[in-house]
């Protein structure tokens, strides 16, 4: 083994450095993406390399782009800003309270141990937690409101897409089309509009073109360049088709019966060419025979698996070399429309909802046990493609970079509503947070460090109130007789954009209870990491050498894709 020497690096063990440092960033992280937050809230203008400056009101874009020249500020802002972007990946919404409850939590835990000196750090987080599990996490779940219309999930969206009522009703069509677990794409489109599509049907990410130089052959809709076929059968084949055998067989059990003469598509991992060259010749004669190679994702075992969905959507049995003697008629599966086009298809039938349902449970179990989130997406679109559900959202703009904001926006929605359909809503306008800190001080197991939390869920709403120019101290006074320390979801909040007390559900004020259970979670586990911090070692940042990379990484860029080619 070649001993490499580490790099040089600065060491920081000093307690008072350290606390101060944390105190310092998270206040000034907090600030920045605060400034965002409600319908008060304010833009913030982004530098960024390559490209045109970005005003945005995206909390999350915002936390995304901070960074400091100090090196143990920006460990700091690293380490922070992983955990509560999380809160948007998990929960759609929720990011720039979770930095600003993480940083109130953070300096009241700070002042908590300064002023308790012989208390142990790690006890205090671990008493924290408990206040989350043991009550947050409860109540919430407890007083939760399942979101029953659409105007409560068009709500639900509006708030996360920044108050764009446009794209929460986009987004709200393409989630309720989609069904419960169907599958939401956002993608860019060219114009200034957004447009949902949804489909109907099984879609098979595998085409003719697949095939090789004999898959137009099959094509029998020269209009739109497809194999389309009605009321037809399904034969399922779990390997390489070497020979004619199975196709014969296939071909023996249903002459002289009613099946006879039905157009056939058979799924397989491969078609060896004597066997392509016999199924184009049928098709040619008038008999649809229409091969399919099984498609393949970055999933193991994927196309078994793919075989086992169509089994289950189409009610044919999957067969393998072993077992493909015992076939019989009843093995076959149907389908009512197949449409398939050089790259993908669509297939829909009358499927047996139970056998869905059985198999939708074992993709389900199976994503469970997944080993990364990557196996968990690629079956969770397997299950979206069983349920029928596959909406896409098409989504434009003025330029590239304000398309790309609005999708941004537009994917945060996606999520948000997904939560709320999930766990229900509870009231917007930061009323939960009053009233959980009303519930932690009065709890009757409250312990010394249950302050620091209670203390902290006041921030996000004095935060609120002071983007849109109201006096905190005042309003708090207003919101008093609707805040229960018994367990009771406010019947009363303060509508920031309307200024006025109001009811929740009445002006659409809500939020989804996953994004606000997510955000105190991740804002703790922020503090934690934070305030038990005894030492930091970091490699220094040099400005200067940090930005000629940069340039030379552009000017790379640049000449790679032709840019200033020909020119002085």
């Amino acid at each position: 083994m070649i001993y490499q020497k580490s790099k040089a690096k600065n060491i920081l063990a000093n307690k008072t450095d350290i606390r101060n440092i944390v105190a310092d960033t998270m206040d000034k992280m907090a600030t920045v993406v605060g400034a965002t937050l409600g319908p008060g809230g304010r833009a913030v203008l982004i530098e960024r390399d390559g490209l045109a400056p970005l005003v945005t009101k995206d909390g999350v874009t915002v936390a995304k782009s901070l960074g400091v020249a100090n090196a143990e500020a920006n460990v700091v802002i690293e380490a922070a800003k992983e955990i509560c972007l999380n809160t948007a990946k998990e929960a759609g919404d929720g990011t720039t309270t979770a930095i600003v409850l993480a940083n109130a939590i953070t300096k009241h835990g700070l002042s908590f141990l300064e002023e308790n000196s012989k208390y142990n750090p790690q006890r205090m987080i671990n008493e924290l937690n408990q206040a989350y599990e043991d009550v947050v996490v409860p109540f919430l779940k407890e007083n939760s409101k399942k979101a029953t219309t659409e105007e409560e999930l068009v709500s639900v969206a509006k708030i996360s897409a920044n108050g764009d009522e446009k794209i929460a009703r986009s987004v709200v069509k393409a989630v309720m089309a989609a069904g419960e677990d169907g599958t939401v794409l956002v993608e860019e489109a060219q114009g200034h509009q957004i447009r949902v599509e949804t489909m109907d049907g099984f879609v098979v990410t595998s085409g003719l073109k697949d095939l090789g130089q004999l898959g137009p052959i099959f094509i029998n809709d020269r209009a739109n360049q497809q194999s389309k076929m009605d009321n037809g059968l399904v034969f399922l084949y779990d390997g390489t088709l070497n020979d004619l055998k199975a196709p014969s067989m296939v071909q023996q059990i249903i002459e002289g019966t009613d099946n006879y003469g039905k157009p056939i598509v058979i799924f397989a991992h491969g078609f060896a060419d004597v066997v392509m060259d016999r199924l184009a010749k049928t098709t040619k004669g008038g008999y649809t025979v229409v091969p399919i190679k099984t498609p393949m994702t970055g999933v193991a075992n994927s196309r078994s698996m793919f075989l086992y969905d169509m089994a289950a959507y189409t009610g044919a049995k999957v067969f393998d070399p072993g077992t493909i003697d015992e076939l019989d008629e009843s093995d076959l599966g149907s389908f009512k429309n197949a449409k398939i086009n050089l790259y993908e298809g669509v297939i829909t039938c009358d499927h047996n909802l139970d056998a869905v349902e059985d198999r939708v449970a074992e993709l389900k179990a199976i994503a469970a046990a997944a080993p990364s989130d990557f196996d968990r997406m690629h079956i969770k679109a397997a299950i979206g493609k069983l349920t029928g559900g596959i909406s896409t959202i098409w989504v434009g703009g003025g330029s590239e970079l304000e398309a790309r904001e609005k999708k941004a926006r537009v994917e945060d929605a996606v999520e948000a509503v997904r939560s709320a359909i999930a766990e229900g809503v509870v009231p917007g306008g930061c009323g939960v947070h009053l009233t959980l800190s009303a519930v932690l001080e009065k709890h009757p197991s409250s312990k010394p460090s249950w302050k620091i939390l209670s203390e902290a869920l006041k921030a996000p709403f004095n935060l609120l109130l002071s983007n849109c120019g109201e006096d905190y101290s005042e309003i708090l006074k207003l919101m008093a007789p609707h805040i229960s320390a018994e367990g009771a979801l406010p019947a009363m909040i303060f509508d920031a954009n309307a200024h006025e007390i109001v009811s929740p559900l009445e002006a659409g004020v809500i939020e989804p209870a996953k994004v606000c259970r997510v955000s105190i979670g991740n804002a703790l586990s922020v503090a934690a990491l934070l305030i038990t911090l005894g030492g930091m070692v970091v490699v220094p940042r040099d400005a200067g050498l940090e930005n000629q990379l940069a340039l030379s990484k552009q000017a790379f860029q640049d000449m790679m894709s032709g840019a200033g080619v020909g020119q002085e």
